[in-house]
């Protein structure tokens, strides 16, 4: 068995928790914090399928399962690459209200030391909460991020043909 790994990033965002919650848990929108995805779910509840796919929903980056919804406080799922072929990590976010506004906290657990989603997802997690934070409070992401996805848009056309939305149905387990 590998060995797996565990980060934490935290941000504070002002703004209220339900907010942040409603940022996270959108469904059917660009979301500018999730690499510019649309999150697809048949329900957003414990159990049901996740599947983050491309605006023109031709291509699906990441699936995974939700574990739990504790509206506007706790939210949790598994999630694994689908150009990848790493074991599913999980991924948890926790909001408190603190100090006049939201202190979120992005857990991630069960990420395959050493693999490409590991690469992946410590990059990401700044990645997240700083986009989220910009979106949150200004409306948009920070300059430098934003820049960023414009440049995946750019490369869309590179997508490799296994994350084809086709392939990555709710009808498909992916532990």
């Amino acid at each position: 068995m590998s060995e797996l790994k565990s980060a934490v990033f935290k941000i504070h965002i002002e703004a209220p928790v339900e907010r942040v919650w409603e940022a996270i848990t959108k469904e059917k929108e660009v979301l500018p914090h999730f690499y510019n995805s649309v999150m697809h779910t048949p329900e957003l509840a414990a159990g049901s399928p996740l599947r983050m796919r491309s605006p023109d929903e031709k291509f699906t980056a990441v699936v995974g399962d939700i574990l739990e919804v504790e509206a506007p406080r706790r939210f949790v799922h598994t999630m694994m690459f689908t150009q990848l072929e790493d074991a599913p990590s999980k991924v948890t976010y926790e909001l408190t209200e603190k100090d006049g506004g939201t202190e979120l906290i992005m857990l991630l657990d069960d990420v395959p030391a050493g693999s490409k989603s590991e690469g992946y997802m410590m990059s990401g997690g700044p990645f997240i909460t700083e986009t989220l934070k910009g979106v949150v409070e200004k409306g948009r992401p920070p300059l430098k991020h934003r820049l960023f996805l414009g440049m995946i848009g750019l490369f869309g056309f590179m997508t490799p043909k296994v994350c084809r939305t086709e392939n990555w149905s709710f009808d498909r387990k992916i532990s």
